[in-house]
């Protein structure tokens, strides 16, 4: 029998999560009471504190993805100020964009059904239609849920039934993400919207959406050796489900102290750190029609990263990648849903590491954005490689036959956006490693059937390509270094229709902001070139002498650079820079987006060259440039960008004089797990490359001025690493400073001003800048 073939829910469309909320969190969000406002810190009103709260201003008015209405070509989605967020409906083919609610007259339905709304305009939190006719709306506001009628513009409290509905059809919370900081993994909705695979102690359920009705899968379950929805997928057809159970026994664990609280509770978190053992995952498909399972064989190898690609648009197979541990051997498998057995469609194998972090445990999100396989009707594929040293886009035959290589050798494909499958063509994002900004994107698109790419726009900042149905319209956001971020609705081809959003910024007219300054710099091995940005103050004046302070991170797996008006650093650096510094960040060797020999630079060698290139190429941006003042160098980053940050200061004293190293990994051989791939080994075969990345064995080459902050329930970086370098200067005889945050997790203590504040504090009093002229800033 069908378990979910009962019923059918009202059309509720959720509002969907703001572009950047994750990628841009608000900085002043504080996590404590005690967290200091924008505008002052702890010791009175903070120099530049408008570059801090523009963050704030501006992407709490960021669009949300858009919301295609039932013709596919349609849509809407939420923007503005908080209090004055409205929904504007867009018609591609009309080329209109309008506001679905008149504020005013929804104000005054909204206040005499019992609203109590403060402040101007519309504060609204959620918006959804509740019937295809689009005549009502459910209204999330503050304290309250209410339908409106847009035809009378009557509102009234929504009945219990409605929100009983809307419980119910609403994918519920089932567990933590990776870390403490991460989204939570949610029940996974059936393609129909009628059921919604869950797990209650353990075992896999199928949940109605439209009553209190269950249907159990699964009754094995035992601790720690449990099934899991992380990367669950249903087939097209809503009649396979594909879902883990996943063996945690030998996993190790890490203590999270609660020490403000009566009794000092401890919680038991898992981590593995390198070399350690890891969940292992083991891949069913259920038939939901019948309630029967198949275990997928995939092969006898010992691969432990098995996420889903996903479904052939017939359902008729399931598409799995299997990565092993190193992340050196990667294959694209096919398994036939009844019985489980599989084929290879693609298998690629490297030298160095293939992808890395996107394939670690916890990442499902990241893997998924990739669209690393994408599977097209009439049994073909999209494949993302790096076989040929740069990322090219493939076409496969579903049974692993080359049918042409879509990119060329001078584009590197940085993600597959979306395709038309009716016309032919795929658009993905994509940025030139010759070109003199190697990092600068463009969006293009390409015939699945042959022919050059063609350039649709060009931008530092592309996210979030959206096709409509038809293929004729997309839409995206874009951002540079002298355009504000905005959303856009373009034809398939890139012509403009229209400018739906674009965030008002005139702060940085009136204070004179000038962008920051791009510069080249030769790398360590007197050959590569590399890229860095100089923020100076707004109050520049070049006959002065400046501070410099690095802000790094130089971890493989990702660039540091802002490059576009859309990047929470660069307002966090530019007030920094108002106290009288110059900010320097740099990309060094080993990060990607330059071509994979750039980025192997890395491997097998975390930790021994990149403080190299990052000196090398402060020198030379000094060389031309008088008013940095290299005798008073300072350097901050956070997590990998803490670790080097200590490790700067300790390989390098005659250029670096302070530090502060936030949530700051320590030890490379107690590093997580993603730094295995990086390596491409594991401690116990190669110890001795392991422990050139331990900066506690460098503890007594401490000269200059160190300050550590860390949260206690970091789950990233255990806080027993920031301990064991403590312990490491205490026995060196090194000064140096703590600063604990009780609580806190790897992001958290970042969401507030105060760890800015003390970082600001640190590098004033031991760098000791020119003070900022009366016209400053905040006029102090």
């Amino acid at each position: 029998m069908e378990p979910y073939a009962k019923a059918a829910i009202p059309l509720l469309a959720g509002l969907m999560a703001a572009a950047c909320a994750t990628h841009l969190p608000s900085v002043d969000s504080p996590t404590r009471a005690a967290a200091p406002r924008p505008s002052e810190s702890a010791d009175g009103p903070s120099v530049g504190a408008e570059f801090l709260r523009l963050h704030r201003q501006v992407f709490r008015s960021y669009p949300t993805n858009p919301t295609f209405l039932a013709d596919g070509e349609r849509f809407w989605f939420a923007a503005g100020p908080a209090g004055r967020r409205q929904v504007v409906l867009v018609d591609p083919r009309a080329g209109t964009a309008q506001p679905l609610l008149d504020v005013p007259r929804t104000r005054e339905a909204l206040a005499a059904a019992g609203a109590e709304l403060e402040g101007p305009g519309l504060p609204l939190e959620e918006f959804e239609w509740l019937d295809e006719e689009e005549t009502h709306a459910l209204l999330t506001v503050p304290g309250g849920l209410y339908v409106l009628d847009l035809g009378t513009y009557e509102a009234r409290p929504a009945p219990d039934s409605l929100r009983l509905a809307r419980d119910l059809a609403a994918p519920r919370p089932l567990r933590g993400g990776l870390f403490l900081h991460s989204p939570p993994i949610r029940e996974v909705p059936s393609p129909d919207d009628r059921w919604l695979a869950t797990i209650h102690e353990g075992d896999l359920w199928l949940r109605s959406a439209t009553s209190p009705d269950s249907v159990r899968l699964t009754s094995d379950a035992v601790p720690d050796y449990s099934w899991d929805l992380e990367g669950a997928r249903w087939s097209p057809d809503g009649r396979y489900l594909a879902a883990y159970r996943v063996d945690r026994r030998d996993v190790p664990a890490i203590p999270l102290v609660a020490w403000t609280e009566s009794g000092t509770p401890v919680e038991w978190y898992p981590y593995s750190m390198v070399g350690e053992p890891i969940p292992r995952h083991e891949l069913y498909v259920f038939d939901t029609h019948d309630g029967t399972r198949v275990r997928a064989e995939l092969g006898e190898g010992d691969e432990p990263y098995i996420p889903l690609a996903g479904w052939h648009d017939e359902g008729r197979e399931l598409y799995v990648f299997r990565m092993n541990r190193l992340m050196d051997r990667f294959t694209l498998l096919a398994v036939e849903p009844t019985s489980g057995k599989s084929s290879v469609v693609l298998d690629e194998t490297s030298e160095t590491f293939l992808w890395g972090l996107p394939f670690l445990h916890g990442y499902t999100r990241e893997l998924h954005e990739q669209k690393i396989a994408v599977p097209l009707p009439g049994d073909r594929l999209l494949w993302t490689s790096d076989r040929d040293g740069i990322r090219r886009l493939y076409l496969y035959a579903a049974d692993g036959t080359l049918l042409r290589t879509l990119t060329p050798d001078s584009l590197l494909v940085r993600r597959v956006e979306a395709v038309n499958e009716d016309d032919g063509w795929a658009y993905f994002v994509a940025s030139n490693p010759r070109a003199s900004d190697p990092y600068r994107l463009s969006l293009y698109r390409v015939g699945l059937d042959g022919g050059a790419p063609a350039k649709l726009l060009e931008a530092a900042d592309i996210v979030d390509v959206r096709l409509t149905r038809s293929g004729d319209f997309l839409t995206l956001s874009r951002a540079d270094m002298d355009l504000p971020p905005r959303m856009e609705l373009r034809r398939s081809d890139g012509t403009l229709v229209r400018t739906l959003w674009a965030a008002e910024m005139p702060l940085l007219d009136e204070v004179g902001w000038t962008p920051p300054e791009p510069f080249e710099a030769t790398a360590a091995d007197g050959v590569t070139e590399i890229h860095g940005l100089l923020i100076r103050p707004t109050h520049f004046d070049p006959e002065r002498r400046y501070p410099v302070i690095e802000h790094i991170y130089a971890g493989p797996q990702t660039t540091h650079r802002p490059v576009s008006l859309a990047y929470r650093d660069l307002w966090i650096n530019q007030w920094l820079a108002e106290h009288g510094f110059v900010v320097v960040v740099i990309d060094g060797r080993g990060t990607p987006g330059r071509g994979k020999a750039f980025q192997d630079v890395v491997h097998g060698r975390f930790g021994q060259f990149e403080i190299e290139d990052h000196a090398a190429a402060l020198r030379q941006a000094a060389a031309s440039r008088p008013y940095m003042n290299l005798e008073r160098v300072g350097i901050y980053g956070h997590s990998w960008g803490g670790y080097f940050a200590t490790r700067a200061l300790l390989t390098h004293p005659e250029l670096y004089r302070v530090a502060v190293a936030l949530a700051p990994a320590v030890d490379l051989s107690r590093m997580r797990v993603p730094a295995e791939a990086f390596m491409g080994c594991l401690p116990e075969t190669c110890p001795e490359a392991y422990a050139a990345g331990d900066n506690t064995a460098l503890a007594h080459a401490l000269e200059g001025r160190l300050l550590m902050m860390h949260g206690s329930h970091d789950t990233h970086i255990p806080f027993a690493e920031p301990m064991r370098m403590v312990d490491a200067l205490r026995r060196a005889g090194k000064p140096y400073d703590l600063l604990v945050f009780p609580g806190a997790n790897h992001i958290s203590f970042l969401f507030d001003l105060y760890p800015f504040f003390r970082t600001r504090d640190y590098f004033v009093e031991h760098l000791r800048p020119e003070a900022p002229p009366e016209s400053g800033a905040d006029g102090r």
